[in-house]
């Protein structure tokens, strides 16, 4: 009647639309909820509280036949930050009919180790110039250091408040470049020891170049 024409003028239409007779159609909603119920509990294997975010997913999933699904090709595992999805609507028996594609942030908030005060690049790292902040791990990439080991060196400044990456670490040198060192040759009957110098830097355990100090080789 007037009144479904008065109402149809005061509605908005998108610039195309698909009519299908039969099958059935999921909603953002639905679609979400496949995501959520398939990734959840992968989330269990990620460090402190992870969550799912900012969907960016198909508006809408239409299903042509009766029986046909939609489904998450589940990845291999997961890591803080966007993870791309592959969404698939599968026959009855599994086999796939169509794939989409959609991405999700995965958020992981962690109490991670962080400079308590500015720290300058070659200093190193002590115990009480650090503090452990709660940090979205999901928009600090390269892997946030687990607060074990050492001694360790900064390899860049950083700011009060700063998580302090793998990157952003590196070992103290035990013998550093240009230092004077003893060489010594041990055999069963032989102990021989001269002055030499060092010729990069090393830790334990670890091979560096020497120079003989009194026949420079």
């Amino acid at each position: 009647g007037s009144m479904g024409r008065d109402f149809a003028s005061l509605c908005l239409y998108p610039p195309s639309l698909v009519i299908q007779r039969g099958g059935s159609v999921l909603g953002a909603a639905e679609v979400q909820e496949v995501v959520v119920k398939s990734l959840t509990p992968m989330l269990a294997t990620l460090p402190g509280e992870a969550m799912l975010s900012d969907f960016r997913l198909p508006g809408t999933v239409f299903l042509q036949r009766s029986g046909q699904y939609l489904a998450l090709d589940l990845p291999q595992s997961v890591s803080p930050g966007r993870l791309s999805l592959r969404l698939e609507v599968r026959e009855p028996d599994g086999s796939v009919a169509r794939k989409l594609t959609g991405t999700v942030m995965i958020e992981c908030w962690a109490s991670v180790p962080c400079a308590a005060v500015q720290l300058n690049r070659g200093d190193v790292l002590d115990p009480s110039q650090i503090t452990f902040i709660r940090k979205n791990l999901a928009v600090n990439k390269g892997g946030i250091w687990a607060g074990k080991g050492g001694p360790w060196r900064l390899t860049r400044a950083l700011m009060p408040g700063d998580p302090i990456g793998l990157t952003d670490l590196t070992w103290v040198p035990t013998v550093s470049k240009g230092s004077r060192i003893t060489l010594i040759y041990q055999s069963n009957s032989v102990r021989l020891a001269v002055r030499a110098e060092a010729l990069a830097d090393g830790v334990k355990g670890e091979s560096i170049p020497v120079r003989n100090l009194a026949s420079k080789k």
